[in-house]
């Protein structure tokens, strides 16, 4: 049977203040909160990539979000800041722009071609940023 190394649970916001270690026994070592308190608490790391005090290593969380997934994905990274579109638009060659086809009020498009590039920019809704604890 697949036994993780390490499971995250993600709990509700909690700003301030958490319960002290020796009454956190409810929550399982590993377990991941959004805080917002002015230290990290006692029997609590950051989420950092550091090692906890009982051997855990933490998931790096600085700059990202958690999203859920199946056992068989822990701590997989994904997604790109950034992407870009390009392209280019078909030849013209043989069209004729005008406003009356049997006269000669035409002007005939000669052959060119345009390229298109878009810049890149994020699409992030509003946020406001926390740090990411997990239990020892």
């Amino acid at each position: 049977m697949f036994r993780p190394l390490l499971a995250i649970v993600v709990l509700s916001l909690m700003v301030g203040c958490l319960p002290e270690k020796s009454n956190s026994a409810s929550l399982p070592s590993g377990t991941v909160i959004a805080f917002a308190g002015p230290s990290i608490p006692a029997g609590y790391t950051l989420c950092d990539g550091s090692t906890t005090s009982t051997g855990l290593v933490t998931p790096d969380l600085r700059g990202r979000f958690i999203m859920g997934g199946s056992m068989e994905e822990l701590l997989t990274e994904g997604g790109s800041s950034t992407h870009a579109h390009t392209g280019t638009t078909g030849d013209a060659e043989g069209t004729r722009v005008g406003v009356d086809k049997d006269n000669d009020y035409q002007l005939p498009i000669r052959a060119h071609q345009h390229s298109l590039q878009v810049e890149e920019a994020e699409h992030l809704p509003p946020y406001v940023s926390l740090v990411y604890i997990m239990k020892d």
